[in-house]
Order: C-alpha cells, then sequence, then structure tokens
C-alpha cells in the first residue's frame, strides 16, 4: 500500500488539535504488535505534512516515550535496590 501525500505542508504549520491527535494515534500503539512510529509517521502524513517533516516528528515524539520509560525503570530499579538493602 502506498501512501501518496501531495501536500507541502511544513511542520510549523501543524495545529494544536492535530498534534493532539497525532498523540492520540501515538497512544493506540501501546496494543502488542502495532508500530508506534509507523502510527505516528501515518498520522502526520494524514495530517498532510510533508514526508521528512513526518518522519522527524514521529522520531521527536519516540524522545517523551523513551524518557518515561528509563525514569520508571530507574524508579523500579532504586525501589528494589532499597528493599534489598534493609
Amino acid at each position: 500500500m502506498t501512501i501518496k501525500n501531495n501536500s507541502k505542508r511544513e511542520i510549523s504549520t501543524l495545529t494544536i488539535t492535530e498534534a493532539v491527535k497525532i498523540g492520540f494515534a501515538q497512544a493506540v500503539a501501546i496494543a502488542p504488535g502495532i508500530s508506534r512510529s509507523g502510527l505516528t509517521y501515518f498520522a502526520t502524513l494524514k495530517s498532510g505534512i510533508k514526508s521528512e517533516d513526518a518522519f522527524k516528528f514521529s522520531f521527536l515524539l519516540s524522545i517523551p516515550t523513551i524518557l518515561a520509560a528509563t525514569l520508571m525503570e530507574f524508579l523500579s530499579d532504586y525501589q528494589n535496590l532499597s528493599i534489598g538493602i534493609n
């Protein structure tokens, strides 16, 4: 399946409403077997953003997800370490 994107919109023209919709699309990827980056890329393309900008935006959306997962892992390990010392 080929996505045809004739639009030439820049990422700077993305509205907050469109960005929130893309964020909700990212949340759908919590289901097993769904690619987070693929879904956000697709949703950004459907918003009419250029392919290159959609790719960059999808990548940038991964940063908060990765940081949150790292923080949760750190807190879990820290709690296990604290319990193990006592």
